[in-house]
């Protein structure tokens, strides 16, 4: 964790950075050295939107740099572009992991521990249509219940004992059946709704203090990754994001998930990867809000569930009952052992090509 004097605490950015900015160059305006820009270098400040009282925020336009040139050491403020900003786009986080004890012998021997992130926005054309839809899905699994009256989690649901009596289904065929309702359901919404998925897969050391640490530096990458790469998707077209997270407990630290990603968001926020990345739009901090207090935050964790699931059976060598390419056409990212990050569009999550798997 870092802390410059005086100032709030942050969590230092993951050392990932897009491809297409590797071969960035700076030109010094003074003796016209060019060299590569460092974009994960920590600086002394955040560069952060600062918010005016009923007239919205000032954005950072540039970023301070100083010449290598030994002879010249100039400094200078290099100007960020500013993309147009056309829209607004909320996006509702929810998470899932699994901890494979028993990998299938010719994938490997180790324990392994999968942890994602799904982020979910819905465009406001398609809002009232998708959410009518999705509450009558949720009253085939509880139809005595106002669906806005309970939070879909499906870890509950699929959990939920066959003499359970708060869901309709009585078998495991039945709630496969309901998954795969949910997952057509996204699939027909696919020009509407956008879910992005950001997935990681470590190797699990035998010291149970070493595994906790490790599992907590896997959620922060990977919730970092999740707001690094959702703006260079939606900066890319021309349209900013905000973000809203469930607030649970985080079962590697035991303190609330909103305490360490305030830090991560801040320590994004020390780097000019992120002012570049935001290309002239407000990035705010994410919210925080009670688990499954929107539709779209039980979208997200649906999402999340399949994802999971779709790599925990084909890591133990079992079939998916409802695998994630069910969905439709969605964004993935997914790294191993805190190495190379792919990421594309994919119908489903690819794990041949991330995780090499089949």
């Amino acid at each position: 964790m870092g802390k410059k004097k005086g100032k709030q605490p942050y969590r230092k950015a993951p050392g990932l950075v897009p491809k297409g900015l590797l071969d960035k160059k700076a030109e010094c305006p003074d003796c016209n050295t060019t060299f590569d820009i460092p974009w994960l270098e920590e600086l002394d400040h955040p560069l952060q939107p600062i918010a005016v009282r009923n007239e919205g925020h000032f954005v950072p336009v540039s970023f301070p740099l100083r010449c290598p040139n030994f002879d010249c050491n100039n400094s200078f403020n290099y100007t960020i572009p500013n993309l147009e900003n056309l829209s607004p786009w909320a996006l509702y986080g929810d998470e899932a992991s699994r901890d494979i004890q028993n990998p299938k012998a010719n994938y490997t021997t180790k324990r392994l521990h999968f942890f994602c992130i799904t982020l979910v926005g819905l465009h406001k054309d398609r809002a009232e249509k998708f959410l009518s839809d999705f509450e009558d899905l949720k009253r085939e699994a509880r139809p005595d219940v106002d669906p806005k009256e309970w939070a879909h989690h499906f870890t509950k649901i699929w959990s939920a004992g066959a003499d359970d009596k708060e869901y309709s289904f009585s078998s495991k065929a039945q709630k496969i059946d309901y998954a795969k309702k949910i997952a057509s359901l996204i699939r027909k919404n696919r020009y509407h709704i956008v879910t992005l998925n950001f997935s990681s897969c470590i190797v699990l050391p035998e010291n149970e203090k070493e595994r906790k640490k490790l599992i907590r530096r896997q959620k922060q990458e990977i919730f970092q990754q999740s707001i690094i790469s959702s703006v260079l998707q939606f900066r890319l077209r021309q349209v900013s994001t905000y973000w809203i997270f469930d607030n649970v407990k985080d079962t590697s630290s035991g303190e609330k998930t909103e305490g360490w990603a305030e830090e991560c968001f801040l320590g994004l926020q020390y780097t000019r990867l992120f002012a570049w990345l935001t290309a002239g739009a407000t990035a705010t901090k994410p919210t925080f809000v009670r688990p499954g207090s929107h539709h779209l935050l039980e979208v997200a964790d649906f999402v999340s569930y399949c994802v999971a699931r779709d790599f925990e059976r084909t890591a133990t060598g079992h079939k998916p009952e409802f695998p994630s390419k069910l969905m439709g056409n969605g964004f993935y990212q997914g790294a191993w052992n805190f190495g190379h990050s792919w990421y594309g569009w994919s119908k489903g999550l690819p794990m041949m090509k991330y995780y090499n798997l089949s």
